[in-house]
């Protein structure tokens, strides 16, 4: 019988290590995560946009911020949804509000850690429902009414085919590899520290490129004053996130 206890006692506890292996620590699932949303290409088939997103989360079970960017041409106002949300073990859920193109947008956010890809992933969605906006003398578009997310780590790269490749930046210029089905990429320059701080400034430049150009030469108007900036890339294949790819650099 004591035999019996003492090696139901070792299964528990071999048990209870493989969980506390499997289970991410706090520390991965913390920080700056920079990543993609994507426009629902079935309910909005016209023009499925997609853009730079990122979240700062905390250690543990807390509140945290982030942003959605939908700025992508000069003319346009600057257009940011802030996220608010709670994060609860492996779980986010949320807010997202702001103001786009002159239009109140406001949905709900969620989504949750996989361990296995080391990112988050969810969904999003509009409470206005789908609708044409029309800036004049600028831009005319749809915004969807929902869509999908996923973000990852900062200085950290995910693809959809078989060789992930971070981005690179070498002498001011930026460059990296995306899969041959993609059609737009879309890039961004972020301040760290305002991301960092939850500040709706955060996303200094957002562009959509085609997808030959893997390229892009760091404007010069960027702040010259020893900051640390964030160059991510989100590639696209009309339909999901192909490719995203984010790293830290600084002007010094």
């Amino acid at each position: 019988m004591a035999l019996f206890k003492l090696f139901s006692l070792c299964k528990f506890v071999l048990f209870f290590l493989v969980i506390c292996i499997t289970l991410p620590s706090q520390a991965q699932m913390s920080g700056l995560y920079i990543g993609a949303y994507h426009e629902d290409v079935v309910a909005n088939p016209e023009d499925p946009t997609f853009g730079v997103v990122y979240l700062n989360l905390p250690d543990g079970d807390a509140s945290f911020e982030g942003l959605m960017d939908f700025t992508f041409v000069g003319c346009q106002s600057k257009s940011v949804a802030e996220i608010k949300g709670d994060k609860t073990k492996l779980s986010l859920k949320g807010e997202w509000a702001g103001q786009i193109d002159n239009t109140l947008q406001s949905g709900t956010y969620k989504g949750r850690y996989i361990p296995k890809g080391k990112y988050y992933e969810g969904t999003y969605s509009v409470r206005k429902g789908k609708q044409l906006v029309v800036v004049p003398n600028c831009i005319k578009y749809f915004i969807s009414p929902y869509g999908t997310w996923k973000i990852f780590k900062l200085n950290t790269a995910f693809s959809d085919s078989e060789q992930v490749e971070s981005v690179s930046l070498s002498n001011g210029v930026a460059s990296w590899p995306v899969p041959a089905r993609s059609v737009a990429t879309s890039i961004s320059i972020i301040d760290k520290d305002l991301a960092v701080r939850g500040a709706k400034t955060a996303v200094l430049h957002q562009q959509i490129l085609p997808p030959g150009q893997v390229e892009f030469r760091i404007p010069d108007y960027l702040p010259k004053t020893g900051k640390t900036f964030v160059f991510a890339v989100v590639a696209s294949d009309g339909e999901k996130i192909t490719y995203i790819s984010s790293q830290e650099f600084s002007d010094k």
